[in-house]
């Protein structure tokens, strides 16, 4: 659950992500030390971002967004696991 009054927050989703507002109206995810992308808010929508910069689309709120960004299903030719 994020809570909109305040300006710095920690959004667990699921088990396995964790979400910082690093800046008003933009998160950055990991799990488990890895990066999983960036979410952006313009207005009243949600900009996904992987972990390379590639769009993932817009969404309506912060947790649909962090739903993609957490989801499994990207290719492994993207993959930012650490090496």
């Amino acid at each position: 659950m994020v809570d909109s009054s305040r300006t710095t927050v920690a959004v667990r989703h699921g088990d396995a992500s964790l979400w910082h507002e690093v800046e008003a109206g933009f998160w950055v995810g990991s799990r488990t030390g890895q990066f999983l992308g960036t979410i952006e808010r313009h207005r009243d929508r949600f900009f996904a971002r992987d972990c390379v910069g590639a769009s993932l689309g817009v969404y309506p709120s912060v947790e649909a967004a962090c739903c993609v960004l957490d989801s499994d299903r990207k290719p492994k030719e993207q993959s930012c696991r650490k090496q």
